[in-house]
């Protein structure tokens, strides 16, 4: 009887032990897998992605504008963290004109190359591009596109534009050389006449007019500047159905070498919004500038911007909306980091 005991003993320790060495193994399964899982979590990398138009038919104008039915291709590229397979999903959104959000007009699946028609009408197209890898990782990136109606783009229209180059020799004056060949003509006839009103500007205050040269018959013309600063150059150009157009532009000259000065114009094209608003920061000074940093505001706050681009080129385009009064913000930085700002208002109808 004690030995039938002793061996029910035996067996209820064996029992013991197997249990005891299985949760040894459960937990040590654990740990290697909560280890293996950190390791890999810190091993993930987050998404790349980028989406951009990379052609278009008929091509976009000189404006950045795309006309209505416009076919363009979309280059849309994932990288999926630890270089795993990605999906991509497309969505083109339209906000049309005096419509404040914007509103899905398309959905594509995949990555690569895909075409998009911009058969929805006028307005600012939003293209944003989802990644999902296979680490269930999500990026995002969009691009935007202005269409405005075909009629837009049958018109020659009036524009005035041109170049103010300061000489590079220093005698009793600063030689400005004016040049408003690149100006076009209009519906109504070649342009006849060209006026130039040169201004200073002095401690921000409204710039003092000094000179005005015209009307001339030539494009082309030059003006001496005696002193130091910063001046405003106005063209006015008249065609032969009396039509007129104006722009200015600002320029620097200084005999102590040049300074980091942000400076710009602004052109706004004929037509209602919603319209690519033209910028050009070549009046901005200081051969080392590294990029250009442009925002707009609405008018009533300068807090958070309705759009932000940089770039490395002096020309932009600002994409505006709706109607109404504005505020567009350069900030200059050079290669030193050093930076510079200039705001100015304009109003879009």
């Amino acid at each position: 009887m004690v030995n039938f005991f002793a061996k029910i003993k035996v067996v209820f320790l064996l029992i013991a032990i197997f249990i005891l060495y299985s949760c040894n193994l459960a937990n040590s399964a654990d740990i290697s897998t909560s280890n293996n899982s950190s390791n890999n979590s810190s091993d993930n990398k987050n998404n790349s992605v980028s989406i951009s138009i990379v052609a278009s038919l008929p091509a976009v104008n000189f404006s950045g504008y795309y006309q209505e039915r416009s076919i363009v291709t979309i280059n849309a590229s994932a990288i999926g963290s630890l270089n795993s397979t990605t999906s991509c999903l497309i969505t083109v959104s339209q906000k049309a004109n005096s419509v404040l959000t914007y509103i899905d007009v398309d959905v594509i699946n995949g990555c690569g190359e895909k075409t998009i028609a911009f058969v929805n009408g006028a307005g600012i197209y939003k293209i944003k591009l989802i990644a999902t890898d296979a680490n269930s990782k999500t990026a995002e990136a969009q691009t935007f596109a202005i269409v405005v109606p075909e009629t837009i783009n049958a018109a020659p229209i009036l524009a005035a534009n041109f170049s103010a180059t300061p000489s590079a020799s220093v005698g009793s004056g600063f030689d400005i050389a004016l040049d408003a060949t690149t100006s076009t003509k209009g519906e109504t006839g070649d342009i006849a006449t060209y006026t130039w009103e040169i201004r200073k500007k002095e401690n921000d205050a409204q710039p003092a007019l000094i000179s005005t040269i015209g009307p001339l018959n030539s494009p082309i013309t030059n003006t001496v500047v005696a002193s130091d600063g910063i001046y405003v150059v106005k063209l006015t150009i008249v065609d032969n159905g009396s039509k007129t157009a104006s722009t200015s532009k600002t320029f620097t000259v200084s005999t102590a070498g040049p300074t980091l000065i942000a400076d710009f114009s602004i052109t706004i094209p004929a037509g209602v919004a919603p319209l690519n608003i033209q910028v050009d920061a070549n009046s901005s000074t200081v051969a080392s500038i590294d990029h250009y940093a442009w925002d707009l505001y609405n008018s009533e706050s300068i807090t958070s911007s309705i759009y932000h681009v940089e770039t490395e080129s002096k020309l932009a385009n600002i994409p505006v909306v709706i109607a109404g009064i504005y505020l567009i913000r350069l900030r200059v930085i050079d290669a030193l980091g050093n930076e510079h700002e200039v705001t100015r208002s304009l109003q879009v109808s």
